[in-house]
């Protein structure tokens, strides 16, 4: 197993703990489709097919995705099956708004929640796996 960062095309993605990766998306270009196949290979060379909890790294600023990208994210029934939840973590008001516009226009088929911080969400995270065992 990697346990390093991993960039691809379209960012970077880290094998965080046993069921957390991190996402870190470029935002000098668009996400396209590509990038998500890549990063779909990146993380079953990291973690395989494992239930896992992706935080997509968005405090850098506005990510831009193609049409097809954000489609794939929302519903790719391949992915769904190993996400528990994502988490979206932003910066600022302005983000979370545009990151709950996401949800709301695409109805990601995994659960999603938004957090502006990393030490928030990963207590999101230990809380929901408590919650839920």
């Amino acid at each position: 197993m990697l346990s390093k960062t991993h960039k691809f095309t379209g960012g970077e993605i880290f094998h965080h703990s046993n069921d957390v990766l991190v996402v870190k998306y470029r935002i000098d270009r668009k996400i396209t489709d590509h990038d998500m196949l890549t990063q779909r290979d990146l993380r079953k060379e990291l973690i395989g097919d494992v239930k896992h909890y992706p935080i997509i790294d968005m405090t850098d600023g506005v990510v831009s995705f193609t049409e097809g990208a954000k489609a794939w994210a929302a519903v790719n029934e391949e992915s769904y099956k190993v996400r528990i939840c994502d988490v979206l973590l932003v910066k600022g008001a302005a983000m979370k708004f545009k990151a709950r516009f996401y949800t709301m226009m695409y109805k990601p088929i995994t659960n999603t929640v938004i957090r502006t911080s990393m030490k928030d969400a990963l207590e999101f995270i230990e809380n929901h796996k408590a919650a839920n065992q």
